[in-house]
């Protein structure tokens, strides 16, 4: 998770910068690429790297019934992402408004925490069945949802 990612949302004529907390939702190649080009002083190549990124909001203040179906997997906007005790919240994150972000601009940004590895599989699930619009049978086959869920 990172720090006051420059959201944008066109309001009233004009760009609306919203800092705020967001999860790179982008495969770790697209982050490689980026790190590739800066090792090889391409530098221009490297500004050119954009990471998608979801905006992150807390989760409490959210109704419990929404915040389970969340949990469970059955709103694919959103993605429940835990936090830790006493450290650091819940957070919801809303992969419908993920946005294309230089990943530049992104690599000075403050790190707030980093996912856990089921957490991060879980991510990647949800935001395949997200995208595609279908159930994750239809796009992992029966047998493969049930272990990708934990199921056998």
């Amino acid at each position: 998770m990172i720090a006051n990612v420059p959201f944008a949302k066109w309001a009233d004529g004009k760009w609306d910068i919203n800092p705020q907390r967001g999860v790179i939702t982008s495969q770790g190649c697209a982050c490689e690429d980026y790190d590739r080009a800066i090792a090889a002083g391409q530098t221009s190549k490297a500004r050119r790297v954009k990471l998608h990124v979801a905006p992150l909001n807390p989760a409490a203040g959210r109704p419990e019934e929404k915040l389970q179906m969340i949990r469970d997997g059955k709103v694919w906007q959103y993605f429940y992402i835990y936090g830790e005790t006493g450290t650091l919240q819940d957070q919801v994150a809303d992969v419908d408004a993920e946005q294309a972000i230089p990943a530049f601009v992104l690599a000075d940004l403050p790190r707030v925490a980093r996912l856990a590895r089921w957490q991060w599989n879980a991510l990647l699930i949800h935001l395949t069945v997200n995208r595609w619009g279908r159930p994750p049978e239809q796009i992992f086959g029966e047998e493969r949802a049930q272990e990708l869920r934990g199921e056998q």
